[in-house]
């Protein structure tokens, strides 16, 4: 099975580069919370583009893929330069990914618009448009990178249940590669939150639309890859399943193959990261 790295603004030694095939994910959202700005900032601007250029140039000849914003509402309204403060009940199935995007153009010209300009001299930045629902999605934001000046490919998560069964319609909206998000696709399929023991990537439910998502791809001959946090029984599934290419994350590494990652430098502090993000959306000063 091909794998690529999955980063979070991660810093990786050349001893990691050097063995996967690419970047299969750069989570916006993470890029953001490094920088502490939102993409309509030149703080934001300037931290994503001394991030990403030599991220490419390390992974020259490999693809690497920056992942658009996918924030809940509640955490963008914290950041300065957050044009319009959202408030919703579910944060979770609310106005995220794609959604906000398309639902606030002028913050998505400000993201299309920088990654195109670092993607001039990088051909092997890619675009990936995450939670996606329907293809019009797809459509709508292809048609506005393009026409920022984005010429690299373009692909589209596929995370949750209606993206999977509606996977060819992706394709022929623009998407050029699909990226199933088992985090999100296994929630949304079950109905329970990522810390429930019901969680389970290996669900009937799941690995059905699992394989559903691979007949489709080869129907369309779009390239596939799985995403999220995987353990080694799940690789073993999405294997068995025919899915020939996931994306690791960086920080799963040590838990995945401890003898040769036991002690890798460049790890991020995630409970530091998710209290600070608390902290900021519980703080009414913030919010209001």
């Amino acid at each position: 099975m091909k794998q690529m790295l999955g980063l979070n603004g991660e810093q990786v030694p050349h001893s990691v580069s050097s063995v996967f095939g690419g970047v299969g994910m750069v989570r916006g959202e993470y890029l953001c919370r490094h920088a502490k700005a939102w993409v309509t900032t030149e703080r934001w601007r300037t931290w994503v583009d001394c991030y990403l250029r030599p991220l490419a140039l390390q992974f020259e000849g490999r693809p690497v893929w920056y992942r658009l914003v996918d924030m809940e509402s509640n955490e963008v309204s914290t950041f300065d330069g957050c044009t319009e403060k959202i408030i919703e009940k579910t944060t979770m199935l609310g106005t995220r990914g794609v959604r906000r995007g398309l639902q606030l153009n002028g913050e998505l010209d400000c993201e299309l618009s920088a990654i195109a300009e670092i993607s001039r001299d990088h051909d092997n930045l890619h675009l990936l448009l995450p939670f996606v629902s329907a293809p019009r999605e797809v459509a709508q934001v292809v048609e506005t990178a393009r026409s920022l000046g984005f010429r690299n490919r373009i692909g589209s998560m596929a995370e949750t249940p209606a993206a999977v069964l509606l996977l060819d319609e992706l394709a022929a909206a623009g998407a050029q590669e699909i990226f199933l998000g088992l985090n999100d696709l296994t929630s949304l399929t079950l109905g329970c939150a990522r810390d429930m023991p019901m969680h389970r990537k290996s669900h009937p439910a799941v690995t059905r639309l699992v394989r559903e998502a691979v007949t489709r791809a080869h129907e369309v001959a779009i390239p596939l890859h799985a995403a999220g946090y995987l353990s080694l029984a799940d690789l073993e599934m999405l294997a068995g399943c025919g899915i020939e290419s996931t994306v690791i994350h960086f920080s799963h590494l040590p838990m995945l193959w401890p003898s040769k990652y036991a002690d890798l430098e460049g790890m991020l502090n995630f409970t530091a990261i998710k209290n600070s993000i608390r902290d900021k959306v519980n703080d009414p000063r913030i919010r209001t």
